[in-house]
C-alpha cells in the first residue's frame, strides 16, 4: 500500500468531512408547516445552579435544574427542578420533573411535584405533594385540580384540588378531603 501524504490524507477528510455535512438535513429547506415543530430557543442550559442572596450574604434563592430552555415566546421550560428559598425562619424545597415559566412570571410545575416547607424556629415540617400545580406570582396564589396528599407531624389529608393564598397564609382543598390524624 502507497504511503500517502500529509496533504492527501488531510484532503480526503476533508472531502468524507465534506459529504457527511451535506447529508445532513437542512432545516432551511423543509417545508413551512414542519419548521414550526423545530426547536427555537434563545437559550439552553444544562445542569445549572443560579443562587440569588439577601443584602447580608446569605442565599435566599438556590435554583437547580437539568436543563433550561428559553424559547423566542418569552416561555422558559425546567427539568429536573429543585428550588430551595428561606425567607426568615421558613425554608421551603420545592422538587418536580418538568416546569414552565412564562412571561408573565407565572410558573407551572408538573410530575412529582414536592413542596416541603420547614419552619426553623419550630421545628414543624409539611410535605405538600401532587402531580402539577400553578404559581401566579402578582396574586401570590398557587393553585392545582389535582390529587393533593398533606403531610404533617400530626397526620395525612388527601384531596382533590387545592389553593395557597401565600400572601395570606391560607391553605384551601377543593373535594374528596379525608384525613388521618395522629396525636403527638
Amino acid at each position: 500500500m502507497p504511503r500517502r501524504s500529509f496533504l492527501q490524507v488531510l484532503l480526503i477528510v476533508f472531502v468524507i468531512s465534506f459529504a457527511f455535512i451535506q447529508s445532513l438535513p437542512d432545516y432551511r429547506r423543509l417545508p413551512a408547516d414542519t419548521q414550526s415543530v423545530l426547536p427555537d430557543y434563545q437559550q439552553y442550559m444544562q445542569n445549572f445552579v443560579i443562587t440569588q442572596s439577601h443584602s447580608s450574604g446569605n442565599a435566599s434563592h438556590v435554583l437547580e435544574a437539568k436543563t433550561l430552555k428559553t424559547r423566542d415566546n418569552g416561555q422558559t421550560e425546567l427539568e429536573g427542578i429543585s428550588l430551595s428559598m428561606q425567607k426568615e425562619t421558613v425554608q421551603t424545597l420545592i422538587f418536580a420533573r418538568k416546569g414552565l415559566v412564562e412571561s408573565d412570571q407565572s410558573i407551572y410545575l408538573m410530575g412529582d411535584v414536592r413542596i416541603t416547607r420547614n419552619n426553623l424556629e419550630t421545628r414543624r415540617t409539611i410535605l405538600i405533594e401532587t402531580d402539577k400545580i400553578y404559581h401566579k406570582p402578582s396574586t401570590g396564589i398557587s393553585e392545582t385540580d389535582s390529587a393533593v396528599k398533606l403531610t404533617t407531624p400530626e397526620g395525612i389529608i388527601s384531596a382533590i384540588g387545592m389553593t395557597i393564598d401565600n400572601e395570606n397564609k391560607q391553605l384551601e382543598l377543593k373535594q374528596n378531603v379525608i384525613g388521618r390524624y395522629e396525636a403527638p
